[in-house]
């Protein structure tokens, strides 16, 4: 199961789960990518990361570590995201980048689930689920 998951499923999580004592780079190239290091800072490049490439995780803000987060499911080109509140503390720049890249993974046959409180996030998705109190509504 852990292979499986670690070959087929990104996991974008809440709290960005870095590795503080390295940088950007670092932490994507352990996410089990196959990607040159080129490609890894081309990944950071289109979620405007560049500039932290080389910076270690424990100097990111919260948005530049959840976007790192974000690429670091990528990284390994899934065939499944999961997403827990993807989007929780990012600004609108940042929120419409995150909203582009699951519609663009959705669309390229990639599945992805997304657990979110954003409305804005949930008109994004083809299927709602609500859970209220533990039940499904």
């Amino acid at each position: 199961m852990d292979a499986l998951r670690r070959s087929e499923v990104g996991i974008i999580f809440q709290h960005s789960n870095l590795f503080p004592e390295m940088t950007a780079v670092q932490n994507l190239a352990v996410a089990g990518s196959t990607l040159t290091e080129d490609e890894i800072r081309v990944l950071l490049q289109n979620f405007d990361l560049e500039s932290i490439a080389d910076r270690k995780a424990k100097v990111f803000s919260g948005g530049e570590a959840q976007r790192v987060a974000l690429c670091r499911s990528l990284a390994h080109d899934p065939s499944f995201l999961l997403a827990d509140e993807p989007t929780a503390g990012l600004d609108s720049e940042n929120v419409a980048r995150v909203h582009a890249q699951l519609r663009s993974s959705a669309s390229a046959s990639r599945g992805v689930l997304v657990a979110s409180h954003d409305p804005a996030t949930e008109s994004l998705a083809d299927r709602v689920v609500t859970i209220e109190e533990g039940r499904i509504v």
